[in-house]
């Protein structure tokens, strides 16, 4: 009996042994390999691993995800579901368009490519402050990539940190120029275009007029020619204010759908 016991306390160092073993295979699989995982301070890091998309198995209470120079080219929203903790997400140097994400403090996807962005994205970001990292990517310097950063800024709790390092790489004529020098010039030379078409059309609706207006003279006969020519060219006018007012109208509302 006494021999059983002693064989029963000897096996309790044995099977403690193979619960802290146990209990550090079960902690090694809740960070995604080839990932390095640090508990202390709830960080992941999965840079440069050759990661084709996000890996699963990140922990829960995770609120630095490091995944630069890898390989993503998708990233959706459910990649991080239940990573509530979720504050700082690095996607630098991948090739990756931009997913909407919410919870941030800081998003990092410089060296992407990305050539353009939507505003709507941005307002899935909902924290009280969040930085956002855009620079070395392949941009695509127009009107619409202007206003998108312009009403970015005008955002209170989104920050672009490397805005003075966004360097436009098309078209031709604006590439190695940085999007902060241009500031609103690609918006005046869109207006200047604008205005240009809306002054042809002017111009030629009131060509139209005058030339029907020397038509009608001459079809109609002297006694009448007065008040068919006045009739006419009331209608005629009415009809060009009608036609060059929706023609603005139309304009105005292409430019705001833009915005």
């Amino acid at each position: 009996m006494f021999a059983g016991r002693c064989t029963e306390l000897g096996a309790l160092p044995l099977l403690l042994l193979l619960l802290l073993l146990l209990d550090a295979a079960l902690g090694f699989k809740l960070c995604p390999n080839p990932c390095l995982c640090y508990e202390s301070s709830d960080l992941v890091d999965c840079r440069s691993s050759g990661l084709v998309r996000v890996p699963v198995g990140v922990p829960h209470g995770t609120w630095l995800l490091d995944l630069s120079g890898n390989k993503l080219t998708v990233v959706h929203t459910k990649s991080f579901m239940g990573l509530w903790s979720l504050k700082i997400l690095q996607m630098s140097n991948n090739s990756i368009p931009l997913a909407p994400l919410s919870g941030l403090t800081l998003l990092g996807l410089q060296g992407n490519q990305l050539d353009r962005i939507r505003f709507k994205t941005f307002l899935q970001l909902q924290t009280t402050s969040t930085e956002l990292q855009l620079s070395l990517n392949p941009w695509t310097c127009d009107c619409e990539l202007q206003r998108v950063f312009s009403k970015i800024q005008h955002v209170r709790h989104l920050h672009v940190e490397d805005y003075k390092g966004i360097v436009c790489h098309a078209p031709a004529q604006q590439a190695g120029n940085s999007l902060a020098s241009l500031d609103s010039q690609l918006c005046v030379a869109e207006t200047a275009s604008v205005l240009v078409i809306t002054i042809t059309v002017m111009l030629a609706v009131i060509g139209a007029l005058v030339k029907a207006e020397h038509n009608q003279k001459n079809k109609q006969t002297a006694s009448d020619a007065d008040y068919v020519c006045v009739s006419s060219n009331h209608a005629l006018l009415a009809f060009g204010e009608h036609f060059v007012l929706h023609y603005l109208i139309f304009l105005l509302g292409a430019d705001l759908i833009k915005v």
